[in-house]
């Protein structure tokens, strides 16, 4: 059978998420079948999901000293055994020294609803996103882009960042 993107992203979703609360649901949750997990590596698996303001994130911290690495897959168990990178990788990963996962999250405008009181609210896909990360052990830290926007205009980028990042490196 074959599946349109959008589905394919919503098993892919469904299938990771199993991994966290499979137990709890009491879900059956048998291995998928390799044709189905050729058809969501097909869709989701190769695509350079970085982004400028990403990319200008990890010069700054390289500039002060963090070191990170971007788009990096949040399952290194192996529970879910295929690629994601366009929906659930970590946008950049900082490893302390207290061996703490940090989760540095860069959320665009899509990444936001706007609520009835004018504020921006995470979307449903990037709440999902947190909660994933948070139960597979990360402390996520999310950059909002205006707050991004308004540093790189102030030109304070590395400052912004150095209080950002300040108790993890």
């Amino acid at each position: 059978m074959k599946y349109s993107k959008e589905q394919l992203q919503q098993l892919a979703l469904f299938y990771a998420a199993a991994q966290l609360d499979g137990a709890s649901l009491d879900l059956d949750l048998a291995t998928p079948p390799q044709s189905l997990l050729d058809q969501i590596e097909e869709q989701t698996g190769e695509i350079d999901v970085r982004s400028r303001a990403q990319l200008a994130i990890s010069k700054c911290l390289n500039e002060i000293g963090v070191d990170h690495k971007l788009e990096v897959s949040p399952f290194d168990d192996g529970k879910v055994n295929f690629k994601t990178n366009t929906m659930l990788n970590v946008d950049i990963l900082i490893e302390n020294v207290d061996y703490q996962k940090v989760a540095l999250e860069f959320n665009g405008p899509s990444h936001y609803v706007v609520s009835e009181s004018g504020q921006d609210e995470e979307s449903g896909q990037t709440k999902f996103k947190r909660r994933l990360l948070e139960g597979l052990g990360f402390t996520v830290v999310a950059v909002h882009w205006e707050d991004w926007r308004k540093a790189t205009d102030a030109k304070t980028e590395v400052d912004f960042l150095k209080e950002l990042t300040g108790s993890f490196s």
